[in-house]
């Protein structure tokens, strides 16, 4: 019970960090899931630490947020 506490714990900063890193970016579901799983591998995700990734988001470049995802190291590509 302990773990499933810390985990939705957990589970909602990340939601929370992601929000306020896309601002007014909208994402579907499935990819604001993605990204929230990113922030857990990561610790979190923004501009100081995954700025093209929220660069080309911003911009609405799908392709190019697609293709930073696959080369981002810190993701293990």
């Amino acid at each position: 019970a302990k773990a499933d506490e810390l985990l939705t714990s957990d589970a909602e900063a990340m939601a929370k960090g992601v929000r306020t890193a896309l601002g007014t970016t909208e994402v579907s579901q499935r990819e604001f899931d993605a990204l929230v799983d990113m922030a857990f591998g990561l610790g979190s995700i923004g501009t100081s630490n995954t700025p093209k990734l929220m660069k080309a988001l911003g911009a609405g470049d799908y392709d190019a947020a697609s293709k930073e995802l696959r080369t981002d190291t810190a993701t293990n590509g």
